[in-house]
């Protein structure tokens, strides 16, 4: 059975915020008990900066995503698979120049 065959239509989320810069920002908080499998991260930038994708801690077996940009750049990260992360682990971003898009799709599950 296929991740999308298991969870029903309102357990998908799409989660897209613009942040100027930040140092661990929340953007992705499941619900308790709840965790977060990650299928998609989009990212766009108009400044030149560098972006770190993490959960909880900016540690490296943490981080989802270390990028350096130019201006008005973008990227479509694979994760090649599904990211399941822990339960009640929280996606954050630091973002060291404005302004940077991010989008993450995914599902809350047990």
């Amino acid at each position: 059975m296929s991740l999308i065959d298991r969870h029903p239509e309102g357990d998908w989320k799409i989660k897209a915020n613009d942040f100027g810069a930040v140092t661990g920002s929340a953007l992705w908080t499941p619900a308790t008990g709840k965790r977060i499998i990650l299928t998609d991260l989009i990212v766009s930038t108009s400044s030149a900066t560098t972006i770190t994708v993490f959960w909880d801690d900016d540690t490296t077996d943490n981080r989802i995503l270390k990028a350096y940009f130019a201006a008005n750049q973008g990227a479509i990260p694979t994760t090649s698979g599904l990211m399941i992360l822990q339960r009640n682990a929280v996606i954050k971003v630091t973002n060291v120049n404005p302004t940077v898009s991010i989008t993450l799709v995914g599902v809350e599950a047990n």
